[in-house]
């Protein structure tokens, strides 16, 4: 199915659609302020797998990030964080930046690398909020694009 949501103007019941699809463990690509990603709600542990496959990487091997509508869900997901760190992701966030943080205890074992760190994003484009809040949880995303890639400008949000 292809639904073309407007960032303008997005119309909610294809956004609640979309969000229907995720939690139902589907996998959907959305906008991002950046590239286009794959992604798929953080409950469900196969539609990773299957995002793992389309990129053609091992579970193990893979590049996850947690997008999430906002810092204070970060901060729900990662230690705490001191002031100047904290600080850094107001300026920065939402943008289209990653930062690597070390994981809390709510992050699912799946998601972690040897570190214990993981990738959070607050992206900035309308449409990928409205489906993150209509969802309820972080999303679990990557890029489209695959390792060997390097024609970005095909996979950008703005044509």
């Amino acid at each position: 199915m292809l639904l073309k949501i407007y960032q303008d103007n997005p119309n909610y019941n294809d956004v609640n659609r979309v969000a229907d699809t995720l939690n139902g463990g589907g996998i959907v690509i959305l906008p991002t302020d950046t590239l286009y990603a794959f992604v798929c709600s953080m409950e469900f542990k196969k539609a990773v797998e299957t995002i793992a496959r389309l990129k053609g990487f091992s579970l193990k091997k893979a590049k996850y990030s947690m997008l999430c509508p906002d810092i204070s869900t970060v901060a729900e997901y990662v230690r705490p964080m001191d002031r100047d760190t904290f600080q850094l992701l107001r300026q920065c966030l939402p943008g289209p930046f990653t930062f690597i943080m070390d994981a809390n205890g709510n992050v699912p074992r799946n998601y972690l690398n040897p570190n214990r760190t993981i990738g959070v994003r607050v992206p900035a484009h309308p449409v990928f909020n409205a489906v993150v809040n209509a969802v309820g949880c972080p999303l679990i995303g990557t890029s489209v694009r695959t390792l060997d890639d390097d024609r970005e400008s095909e996979y950008l949000t703005d044509p």
